[in-house]
């Protein structure tokens, strides 16, 4: 069990370093992917230890999917600090997200003992498995998405981290309250931190895709900023250049007429 358990942990880490080799530029460090792999081994066994002393999962979430891969990315990584931060807590809200669809759609729909799901449970090995693999699918998905840089003013990165932070707390509470067993007479309760979790989710999903184009659109428009500056001193210079050449005539025209 503890085998199979650092090796989940291992494949995880493994697909966060594929998810930011391919969305962040890498700095010049020399035996890069070497040292890459010695961190990302390092942060599967501190997960790995933390799963087994039990530790809370919101601090396994706040610990290890944010704090230790932004550190990650920091080092490793050439981007801005909020284009890191964006990723990892999209990668965050994507490994909650999988292992909500692996207890709480079994637990619902099939009701599976959540027992049985844990570890030391029977059915521990085919639905971790289906969690690396919801993984796998929504990190491919979204390395088909464009990694252009995006630029974000003070207040707009704070409330972004804010509500992100916010909603990664949230989103774990809920589902950790899957590893408790309820009574019948508060299912009604359970059903609806079960709406809350999705409408935090969508949320969260919209707020990712507003910053993100809103951040592609400020670039964007720098850019042109940019661009109107280069145009506007490349005419400048131009008519300084015509106004040099009309002078030049001026002056030949007037040597050739005290010459003559």
């Amino acid at each position: 069990e503890y085998i199979w358990e650092l090796f989940i942990n291992l494949l995880g880490t493994s697909l966060f370093f594929i998810f930011a080799n391919g969305k962040l530029d890498r700095k010049e460090i020399r035996y890069i992917y070497a040292k890459q792999t010695i961190a990302c081994i390092i942060i599967s066994i501190v997960l790995w230890i933390m799963n087994i002393y039990n530790m809370p999962t919101i601090l396994t979430i706040l610990f290890v999917l944010i704090l230790f891969h932004y550190i990650y990315v920091e080092i490793f990584f050439s981007a801005s600090h909020i284009e890191k931060f964006f990723w990892v807590t999209v990668f965050a809200m994507t490994s909650i997200f999988a292992e909500a669809l692996t207890t709480i759609i079994p637990t619902q729909l099939f009701h599976i003992d959540l027992s049985e799901e844990l570890m030391g449970g029977t059915l521990r090995i085919p639905f971790t498995l289906l969690y690396m693999l919801l993984i796998a699918v929504f990190v491919i998905t979204l390395l088909c998405f464009s990694s252009r840089t995006f630029k974000l003013n003070f207040i707009e990165k704070i409330s972004f981290i804010f509500i992100s932070v916010l909603c990664i707390i949230i989103e774990n509470l809920i589902v950790v309250t899957q590893t408790v067993k309820y009574k019948s007479h508060i299912r009604l309760l359970t059903n609806t931190l079960y709406m809350v979790f999705f409408l935090v989710l969508a949320l969260f999903v919209a707020l990712t895709i507003y910053v993100y184009q809103l951040g592609i659109q400020r670039e964007r428009f720098l850019q042109l900023s940019k661009e109107q500056i280069i145009s506007d001193m490349e005419n400048k210079q131009y008519e300084q250049i015509i106004s040099s050449i009309a002078e030049l005539r001026y002056l030949k025209h007037d040597i050739y007429n005290h010459l003559n």
